[in-house]
């Protein structure tokens, strides 16, 4: 199949084919990722190469270490050959492999500050903690914004150490960017913040119904059955019986037939929230 694809008039899909054969690990491709030295597309080439040197080539090595003139002394990137920026587009989809984790930290000092950033979250995303420090002190003097704010967040998010959750603490929420405030968001609900309570608080608030109750459960996970109780009994202003009736609903889901007991000994048998508390316990029980 892959074969088929590298025949493809599509040069996207032979750069994606050439990318797939490095990821494989097999050098038998080898041949096959070789003559692709004569596509006509720069990003096909560029991507042959990359996956040549995942799979241990050595001309291929030393074919991009020249191209970056890694072995000369120090130049801008202005002054690298005019193969690079096709070459550099091909290593940054790959530089999460730690086959090429060494020739990678050997060309960020050469390329702009905005593809180090890049480049130290696909690091970052593959465990490397001397890159999460690097996405750290980035985000630091400029915030997250776009895809790879959102891949930035990825990465500080996967096994979050304390000086990451105080940056995205510190940061969140944004305000004009959703898909980095939802990342964030996503990253401090895994880690049971306490920054994120007001996102809780309006979806456990709000319809649709299964995605109240479904925040229930993660205000169980952040806040512990006592955080929502307390909730339940403070209700925000405007609660109507169907809101009390769902939350109760939740609390009887995910807390149990306990839950109720205490609820009942406070609240009438009229109560919504004592309803759907009811409701909730016994479908968790037909579960």
């Amino acid at each position: 199949m892959l074969d088929l694809h590298l025949r493809s008039d599509d040069a996207l899909e032979r750069r994606s084919a050439a990318e797939a054969l490095g990821e494989v690990g097999d050098a038998s491709y080898l041949p096959t990722l070789a003559a692709l030295e004569e596509d006509p597309d720069a990003s096909v080439r560029a991507a042959a190469l990359v996956a040549r040197t995942q799979l241990g080539d050595r001309p291929a090595l030393l074919h991009l270490r020249s191209a970056f003139n890694l072995d000369a002394e120090k130049l801008k990137f202005g002054e690298l050959g005019a193969e690079a920026p096709a070459l550099l587009d091909a290593l940054l989809r790959a530089a999460g492999d730690p086959r090429l984790r060494e020739l990678v930290r050997a060309v960020m000092p050469r390329v702009p500050e905005g593809m180090r950033a890049r480049f130290s979250i696909e690091l970052a995303l593959s465990g490397d903690e001397e890159a999460r420090a690097g996405v750290r002190a980035f985000l630091q003097r400029e915030p997250p914004r776009g895809e790879s704010g959102v891949r930035a967040i990825t990465a500080l998010g996967r096994d979050p150490r304390a000086a990451d959750l105080a940056l995205l603490r510190g940061l969140f929420p944004l305000g004009d960017d959703l898909d980095v405030d939802v990342e964030m968001a996503c990253v401090l609900l895994a880690a049971r913040d306490p920054e994120v309570t007001p996102i809780l608080r309006a979806a456990l608030w709000s319809e649709p119904w299964n995605r109240g109750v479904l925040a229930g459960a993660l205000w169980i996970d952040v806040a512990g059955i006592d955080g929502l109780r307390e909730e339940l009994q403070r209700p925000p202003a405007g609660a109507s019986a169907r809101d009390l009736r769902r939350v109760g609903f939740a609390l009887g889901e995910w807390g149990g037939v306990g839950e109720v007991e205490r609820l009942s000994a406070r609240v009438g048998a009229a109560d919504p929230a004592l309803q759907g508390a009811v409701l909730g316990a016994l479908g968790a029980r037909t579960h």
